[in-house]
């Protein structure tokens, strides 16, 4: 994934601050939005059981930046389980 400031710099913005455009919870708004998908799209049995026995997921805030070099894809996704195991905090 491209970075907004990498690819406001492809569109001809004249020096784009990567403190501006990217330096936010990016990572978790998209996680936010898979996990609203998936609910809204989930049959009906299948969100019935999510809700009363799965583990509820929700979004922490984002780690890093790692935008250089491969930082982000050998640092992997960290999931806290809550000590009543009803969610887990992505």
């Amino acid at each position: 994934m491209k970075s907004r400031q990498a690819s406001q710099i492809h569109a001809g913005f004249k020096n784009p601050q990567f403190k501006e455009t990217d330096d936010n919870n990016v990572c978790a708004d998209i996680n936010d939005l898979a996990i609203n998908w998936a609910v809204a799209n989930a049959g009906k049995t299948a969100l019935a059981n999510y809700n009363a026995n799965g583990t509820l997921m929700e979004t922490g805030p984002d780690l890093g930046p790692y935008n250089a070099g491969p930082l982000w894809i050998w640092t992997y996704m960290k999931y806290t389980v809550s000590s009543d195991k009803k969610t887990v905090t992505i």
